[in-house]
Formats: structure tokens, C-alpha cells, sequence
């Protein structure tokens, strides 16, 4: 099992400063480009202003996707307190909901 990989203060900084900057880019679309960063942003959601990057499995978009959506069928595995292995039960969206519309709203 993999460590998490979770954005450092100094990226967070850098996801923060460009959505802020260049707001009007991103909102409400998706952006589209060659050389994608950790840092990239992705879209942010016209009515909550939520910040998407693409990233990996355990940030952005692609981890609410994979992880999170009813119809998936990747297996994730935790550790747990007594150190046994097992598969882990993410928590799923409802299945009314279309993943690129409910979770910006």
C-alpha cells in the first residue's frame, strides 16, 4: 500500500493563487492542456467556486471519480488497527447523481 499522496502547503498555496488570478479561465469548463502539473487546475464550479485539479487516486476529480462513484470497480485496501490487510468500502454518491454536474453544484 502507497502513502497517500496529498498536496504540501506550498501546492496548495499555488492551486489557490491560480484559481484566484485566473478565475475566469476555469470557471464553469474545463480546461484542457498539454503539460499538466500536481498543481493544474482542472475546472471550478460556477455556483460553490470548487476548485478541481486532476492530480492521482487521492486528490481532484479523478479520486472523487474513481473512488466515490457508484459504478466503479477499482478495489482500494486499508491497514487496519491490527495491522490485517482487507478492502476498504469507500463511501459512494447516490446513483441519481451525474458525477460532473452533483459534485460542483
Amino acid at each position: 500500500m502507497a502513502a497517500e499522496q496529498l498536496f504540501s502547503s506550498t501546492e496548495l498555496a499555488a492551486i489557490i493563487k491560480e484559481a484566484t488570478v485566473n478565475e475566469k479561465s476555469y470557471l464553469d469548463r474545463w480546461a484542457a492542456r498539454n503539460n499538466v502539473k500536481t498543481t493544474s487546475i482542472s475546472t471550478i464550479s460556477a455556483n460553490k467556486r470548487l476548485v478541481f485539479t486532476e492530480v492521482n487516486d487521492d486528490t481532484g476529480y479523478r479520486h472523487l471519480r474513481e473512488r466515490h462513484t457508484l459504478f466503479t470497480y477499482k478495489n482500494y485496501w486499508i491497514k487496519t488497527a491490527d495491522g490485517e490487510i482487507k478492502r476498504d468500502r469507500p463511501s459512494k454518491f447516490h446513483p441519481a447523481m451525474a458525477p460532473g454536474i452533483d459534485y460542483m453544484g
